[in-house]
């Protein structure tokens, strides 16, 4: 059984954003707010990185033009933001872990057995140049065309001779000659930063030390003496700076180092990538597809990303707006902020769009994946609270079939756990075979019951056991008879991870339900009347010690509208960022739900080819805060004249 536990501090992701930017609705841009930290986390989205590869290193020189570097001599370029990548040829098949250019021409890349390669053509060709040393090199940074460094591990077998623990190589005539400081006997150097062809750092194994006379010595910088991994250090000028570590290590200085401030990273896992752009505005990367942000220097730390099992081995940005990050098996990332006005989240079908929302929310990977049957709704309705609460996306499958775009989808997502939503009616044995021959058997739990009524009853269970202290008991009460109620509100689900309860259109609540609510205080009614009867609002009332609200309109449309306003208004979500599905149908607004939680927005439904008055007139009203909108779903689900009215009246 799955029973891996995601605090709700770690539930924050990433959004849906495309790498292409454009220019936000008018009328939004003139009074734009600057948004939370936790807002721009919207901001990352996956690129493709055109390998498999694990990439040690990312370096732009501006928004366009940037080289990753990494295993088996991986050399690339983009000269537009990272949307395509093409090969260049290094000349060695080392793994690359270094890369660093001046400009657009002039640049070098280090890597294993002594590897140092010069490029003056931006990348075309490469010239080896002389390191003097075997040792397996893993930085290099030049503060202009001549004084450059580079540092690097021991590597092979056995404790080196003096002077080769870490190898530290400057450079004054551009890499012509390169002379071996490596004075820092047993210590291993993992990383560097220099801020001029004097004073720099470095970091590694147990190590953390400064020079102000370029390298030729260096001084112990460890800010109490402690045996620690230090990852990579990083500066925005002579005093100011931060060093990342193992066991979540973040140190802050404002005096160059001579002394530290550990900042609380709120995180155990170990911290390899650090970038600032200014003293207040940075991020870390690390191990299980870890993003954290800052913009107070560090004060405070926001979990930008996490889960799945890879890690972000290196950051880079150049503004605060604009970023890429690089890490284990060709995995590439790019930060972008403003969101684009307009976003497409569609594929070729239900589960190819499902996938490419999975995608855009989870560009690093996720842990755990939901699955659900794209064939019928019932079984799967619960299954945003629950994807929120495992910090996983939801994915569609075949009755008895797993569609080859989310067996890919898993395997990039490197999950090692999937959780079935509904019994073998809904999702065949054929489907639990194909995902325990993937996943292992044990890692695949199935969570059925005898109905849709017990299904969403075990579902919400689980959402509930999932939180455990942090649950604070709230839940849905839907109609069991339709989809359009419940899934306005699943973007509150999965953000605020509220189970969802099922009543009967005539009986409403079960024994059983009332039962599986033990641990419910306070209960949001979806829908009016027709789909939950006052009955079940009566029952809930009188059972429950906390409140209990009815949210409804005339129609699923003008609900989606009530649901969008409290998610706002009660629950601190926005407006800017709508997501705009069709109402007609289920799939689409189920794993666009999800999406919509992470980008803490709202879903709004309409119909397929024509605007919903209540929608558009929504639109109208909140257009001064809404900068862009995504759509759930192909031109089959939402028709481009729909989409075309939607940005007219955003206008």
């Amino acid at each position: 059984m799955v029973r891996t536990r995601l605090r709700r501090a770690l539930a924050l992701c990433l959004s849906a954003a495309l790498a292409l930017t454009f220019t936000g609705f008018s009328s939004a841009s003139a009074i734009a707010v600057s948004p939370s930290v936790e807002t721009r986390a919207a901001g990352w989205s996956l690129q493709d990185s055109g390998v498999s590869a694990h990439l040690g290193s990312v370096y732009f020189i501006d928004e366009s033009t940037g080289w990753i570097a990494g295993a088996n001599g991986t050399l690339r370029k983009t000269t537009n933001g990272g949307a395509s990548w093409f090969a260049q040829d290094p000349g060695t098949s080392v793994w690359l872990s270094g890369v660093f250019f001046l400009d657009e021409s002039t640049g070098w890349v280090v890597g294993d057995e002594g590897t140092i390669l010069k490029s003056t053509d931006g990348g075309v060709s490469w010239t080896p140049q002389t390191s003097g040393t075997t040792k397996n090199l893993w930085g290099v940074q030049f503060v202009d065309e001549n004084n450059g460094w580079v540092v690097g591990i021991p590597g092979g077998n056995g404790p080196p001779p003096p002077g080769e623990y870490g190898p530290i190589l400057r450079t004054t005539d551009g890499g012509t000659t390169w002379t071996n400081y490596g004075s820092l006997d047993y210590a291993i150097v993992q990383s560097l930063f220099f801020i001029d062809q004097n004073t720099g750092w470095v970091a590694g194994n147990g190590t953390l030390r400064k020079t102000t006379d370029g390298g030729v010595t260096w001084v112990d910088k460890r800010p109490d003496g402690t045996q620690r991994l230090y990852w990579t250090p990083h500066f925005v000028d002579a005093n100011t700076g931060w060093v990342v570590g193992g066991d979540g290590l973040i140190l802050n200085t404002t005096d160059g180092g001579d002394s530290w401030e550990f900042q609380d990273s709120g995180v155990s896992t170990e911290l390899i990538g650090v970038h600032f752009v200014d003293a207040n505005t940075g991020w870390v990367s690390g191990n299980n597809g870890l993003i954290l942000a800052t913009d107070d220097g560090g004060a405070t730390w926001v979990v930008q990303h996490s889960g799945g099992t890879r890690y972000l081995r290196d950051l880079y940005f150049v503004d605060a707006n604009t970023g890429w990050g690089v890490g284990a098996d060709g995995h590439m990332v790019a930060y972008r902020w403003p969101l684009p006005a307009v976003t497409p989240l569609e594929g070729d079908d239900r589960y190819a769009t499902a996938v490419d929302v999975s995608q855009r929310v989870f560009p690093i990977g996720a842990e755990t994946v939901v699955i659900a049957t794209g064939v019928n709704w019932p079984d799967a309705l619960g299954g945003t609270a629950l994807a929120g609460a495992l910090n996983g996306p939801v994915l569609l499958v075949g009755t008895d079939v797993v569609p080859s775009v989310v067996t890919q989808e898993i395997e990039r997502l490197g999950a090692t756990n999937a959780i079935i939503l509904g019994g073998t009616a809904a999702v065949g044995a054929a489907v639990e075979d194909a995902l325990s021959q993937m996943l292992d058997e044990d890692n695949v739990e199935r969570i059925d019951g005898s109905d849709r009524y017990e299904t969403a009853d075990a579902i919400a269970l689980r959402v509930i056991e999932e939180l455990d202290e942090d649950y604070d008991g709230m839940a849905f009460v839907a109609t069991g008879a339709s989809f359009p109620d419940a899934l306005a509100a699943a973007p509150l689900a999965a953000k605020q991870h509220w189970p969802l309860f099922l009543a009967n259109p005539v009986t409403g609540l079960s024994a059983g339900t009332k039962v599986a609510m033990a641990d419910v205080t306070d209960a949001v009614v979806l829908g009016g009347t027709a789909a939950v009867p006052s009955v079940t609002e009566t029952q809930l009332v009188a059972d429950l010690p906390g409140s209990v609200e009815r949210l409804w309109g005339q129609d699923r449309y003008a609900t989606a509208v009530a649901v969008a306003t409290y998610a706002v208004d009660e629950q601190g979500h926005d407006w800017d960022r709508v997501g705009v599905t069709t109402g007609m149908n289920f799939p689409d607004a189920l794993s666009g739900g999800v999406a919509q939680g992470k980008m803490n927005s709202v879903m709004l439904l309409t119909k397929p080819t024509l605007l919903n008055s209540d929608t558009a007139a929504t639109l109208t009203t909140h257009k001064a805060v809404i900068d862009s909108v995504t759509f759930f779903g192909g031109v089959n689900a939402v028709a481009q004249d729909v989409r075309d009215e939607v940005s007219a009246v955003l206008q």
